[in-house]
């Protein structure tokens, strides 16, 4: 084990290779940092395509927000064991529930009845 000092700040640092390294509260400080920079230079990529994915699919949002109410209204009612359940939305999708009431996903219903 050896004793060397922070290259950043000049702390006795105890490290297993013989190279010096930073310490933590300077690695804890440049990790803060960089999430600070990289929020400011993103963040209006990240807006925007938060945006765009609300507005592209917000009928999808909408329906599994529903759809999630119902089940939860659903397995209110019942008094017995949950063990999952399947909702037909207005889009022509399938929306599943776990027996956990969480969302587990949803596909597309390729047979329709005339």
């Amino acid at each position: 084990m050896y004793q060397l000092p922070c290259y950043v700040c000049g702390e006795v640092t105890p490290t297993v290779k013989p190279k010096p390294k930073r310490c933590p509260s300077c690695t804890q400080a440049e990790m803060r940092d960089y999430s600070r920079w990289y929020y400011n230079v993103h963040r209006e990529e990240m807006r925007e395509y938060h945006r765009f994915y609300h507005i592209n699919n917000r009928e999808r949002i909408l329906d599994r927000l529903a759809a999630r109410r119902v089940a939860k209204r659903r397995t209110m009612l019942e008094s017995t064991a949950f063990s999952g359940s399947a909702i037909r939305n207005s889009d022509g999708t399938t929306s599943y529930f776990g027996p956990d009431r969480k969302f587990r996903g949803s596909s597309t219903n390729t047979t329709q009845s005339r």
